[in-house]
């Protein structure tokens, strides 16, 4: 039936006939990873945007030990926070581990341990902001707003009258061009000259 289900569609081959992905341990990743979204009916809570604050929902009456967080990059793992929140019609607040440092897409792998001093963990996908896969043209005043109180003077590529960089600048080959001509008729005079004294 419509909407009963999710598809997954895969475009390339198992094998070498197409690409040679396989071969490289993030195919086994990403198969993972897919198969895992397709199964678990949380998939959306650990699909993120960078930018978005990672939450691990714990539940009230469970024990939360040295909480961290390995982000992409990081030479080491970051301190990750216990938060609580609370929600009108809940006796118990809402208790979250929560990391806001997604600045970079990737994959951060959520680590705690729990009454038993037993490690857990949870994996969550940050992926850039579509904002960035935008290719209109941006205006001159909102890319200075975007610097905030930074002072910058925009220089645009192109002359009001539609001139190219390169045609508004000034050219040297031919500078270097007769300044090579000149040491190539010097050099020979040079080697003219010497042959005559021997």
């Amino acid at each position: 039936d419509l909407g009963a289900g999710r598809v997954l569609l895969w475009t390339v081959t198992a094998d070498k006939d197409w690409s040679d992905w396989p071969t490289e341990p993030s195919y086994v990743l990403a198969v993972r990873e897919a198969a895992r979204a397709i199964c678990r009916g949380d998939a959306n809570d650990r699909n993120l945007t960078a930018g978005d604050t990672i939450r691990r929902l714990v539940p009230p009456r469970d024990q939360v030990h040295s909480p961290t967080v390995e982000a992409p990059a990081a030479e080491s793992p970051l301190s990750a926070t216990l938060e609580q929140e609370t929600v009108a019609g809940l006796a118990e607040p809402l208790r979250a581990l929560a990391f806001r440092d997604t600045g970079r897409a990737g994959l951060y792998r959520l680590t705690w341990r729990d009454a038993s001093d037993q490690p857990q963990h949870d994996l969550f996908a940050v992926n850039p902001d579509r904002r960035e896969s935008e290719l209109a043209r941006i205006a001159a005043d909102d890319l200075r707003t975007l610097f905030g109180s930074l002072e910058v003077r925009v220089i645009p590529a192109l002359a009001a009258a539609d001139a190219p960089l390169a045609i508004r600048g000034q050219e040297i080959w031919r500078s270097i061009a007769l300044v090579l001509l000149g040491l190539l008729a010097l050099e020979t005079v040079f080697a003219t000259w010497a042959g005559r004294q021997r």
